[in-house]
């Protein structure tokens, strides 16, 4: 249902592009020299949410290729967080790295792909059949675990059919107290969310789901009345994001926006991403915390997570 009809508003090329907005010389460059390693693949809904005139537009740079997504630097390895998860990965599509918590890694395909993404070399994969039942397999097994994050990727993209099998395999495991899930199906393809496809959702209560808002032009009227369809289907909304370059630089982060539209603040990541160019500076995101927490006084405000340094007892 969902998959399906959302690859045909996929847009990949620069003459589709150019519908929605004028490139730059220098973005048609990044959209040619990434497209080895990450090819531009943005939603027809979130391209309409682009600048068409302004080429420092904050969602065109989240959202089109630049080629400084290519530069490397000798201590890359040192600072990735995720260098070393396949020693957490007994078995394919678990990450197990803390006690009582694992990350199901559903699926690595996404509605689109964010510039910042430190998953941008892994191949597009979802688990299936003989894969998903040892991922199950290992979730029952281990009775430690009571919190589990579907991730990936997004476990939104896909077959709805195949996301329902493998929540219902979750859920009726005895220990197995919470299930999260971890996505950006709302802001770039809202249309999925079909009164259909809520219901199911809604079997799997308690069930939480975790968006990754980063701009609040990415809160579209549209976008805003799938989360409160979802809210009032008893799906408990948490907003976790990273702080990222320039992309909030005029707006701030979009904590009050999310909040007001009924998802609470959970995380900002810092430096929990892919790319250097898309680094915030410490000090600076400090900075905005502490704003946006001045601002939201007496209410749930997020928590800051510097990834790079330490990692977080929490995974996305």
């Amino acid at each position: 249902m969902n998959g399906r009809r959302v690859k045909h508003d996929i847009i990949t090329t620069e003459e589709q592009l150019a519908e929605y907005v004028t490139l730059t010389d220098a973005e048609k460059e990044g959209i040619r020299k990434c497209r080895p390693i990450m090819p531009m693949k943005i939603t027809r809904h979130y391209a309409g949410l682009l600048d068409r005139d302004n080429p420092d537009d904050p969602l065109r740079k989240l959202a089109i290729p630049s080629v400084e997504e290519l530069v490397r630097y000798p201590d890359d390895e040192a600072v990735d967080m995720h260098r070393d998860e396949a020693k957490y990965q007994p078995v394919e599509g678990i990450i197990h790295r803390y006690p009582g918590k694992v990350l199901l890694m559903y699926t690595t395909a996404c509605f689109a792909h964010c510039r910042f993404c430190f998953r941008s070399e892994k191949v597009a994969s979802t688990l299936d059949g003989r894969r998903l039942d040892k991922a199950i397999g290992y979730l029952r097994k281990n009775e430690s675990i009571r919190d589990v994050i579907f991730t990936g990727g997004d476990p939104m993209y896909g077959n709805p059919d195949r996301l329902e099998h493998a929540l219902y395999e979750v859920r009726c495991i005895p220990h197995v107290e919470i299930i999260r899930i971890t996505t950006r199906a709302p802001i770039f393809a809202p249309e999925i969310f079909t009164d259909e496809l809520i219901r199911m959702l809604s079997w799997f209560k308690p069930l939480v789901m975790i968006t990754s808002f980063i701009h609040p032009r990415e809160l579209s009227d549209e976008v805003c009345s799938v989360l409160d369809r979802l809210s009032d289907a008893g799906i408990v909304l948490l907003q976790q994001g990273p702080i990222t370059q320039g992309h909030q630089r005029r707006c701030g982060h979009p904590e009050n926006a999310v909040r007001k539209a009924g998802s609470a603040p959970h995380y900002a990541l810092l430096r929990d991403l892919g790319h250097r160019f898309s680094w915030q500076p410490p000090l600076h995101a400090r900075r905005r915390k502490r704003t946006q927490a001045d601002k939201a006084a007496g209410k749930h405000h997020l928590r800051l997570l510097h990834s790079a340094s330490q990692h977080p007892r929490s995974e996305q």
